[in-house]
């Protein structure tokens, strides 16, 4: 991120007392993402005008707190300050409960609750994408 590779190009949570508590990885690129056999067929968003949003880190002391929800509200913002008209997401989505490793994609309801809508309906990677 400090140097500007684009594959580090994502938002940063901080906590109140200066601490890194979740980062989003928000990029107008995610090819390898993109070469993934579920994803390689499907009609995705213009690379040049759709950020993706490639996976969350949320510290292990800071889940179920809202940190990936802030991250997500913060998103159409910044993507759209650097010429995004829209923004998608891969969250993976499971009938059973999910562990936290399991969910470096995003939690499915928090693309919902930030309206974002349903694209594709992929099960178990739906795309999910929201317009700015």
């Amino acid at each position: 991120m400090r140097d500007g590779e684009p594959s580090g190009h994502g938002l940063v949570a901080i906590a109140d007392d200066g601490r890194v508590i979740g980062w989003m990885k928000l990029s107008p690129d995610l090819k390898k993402l993109r070469a993934l056999p579920v994803y390689r067929n499907l009609a995705l968003g213009d690379p040049a005008t759709t950020f993706g949003i490639g996976c969350f880190l949320v510290h292990p002391f800071e889940r179920e707190k809202g940190v990936a929800q802030a991250l997500l509200a913060a998103a159409p913002e910044i993507a759209k300050s650097m010429g995004a008209t829209a923004i998608e997401g891969f969250p993976r989505r499971s009938e059973a409960p999910l562990y936290p490793e399991e969910m470096w994609q995003g939690p499915e309801r928090a693309f919902r609750s930030a309206g974002f809508e349903l694209a594709h309906d992929e099960t178990p990677y739906p795309v999910y994408r929201r317009s700015i």
